[in-house]
């Protein structure tokens, strides 16, 4: 086996990262609403949270045509930050 980690094999666990994290916030969304719904404050929380997502899209709308920009940076940086690491040789474990 090689000891370079292959890009197929990067995708794979990238795959099963984000997996992982879109079923816990599935899990941690649906235990919010049943202990929402248990609790007696319904109707508070449902108003900060209906303000909250007004506050996101407010701020969302002016600013989205800087999402390729702030994406193109991050890709240029995480290239530049590749290109400078020192070369990585074997690594012995004892």
């Amino acid at each position: 086996m090689s000891e370079r980690m292959t890009w197929r094999e990067r995708w794979t666990w990238l795959a099963v990262v984000v997996a992982l994290a879109a079923s816990f916030a599935w899990i941690t969304t649906l235990g919010a609403i049943a202990m929402l719904r248990s609790h007696a404050l319904l109707a508070p929380a449902l108003a900060v949270a209906r303000a909250l997502a007004r506050v996101v899209v407010a701020l969302a709308l002016p600013i989205w045509p800087l999402l390729p920009l702030a994406l193109l940076g991050g890709m240029m940086l995480a290239l530049a930050v590749r290109s400078t690491a020192p070369a990585r040789g074997k690594v012995r474990h004892a």
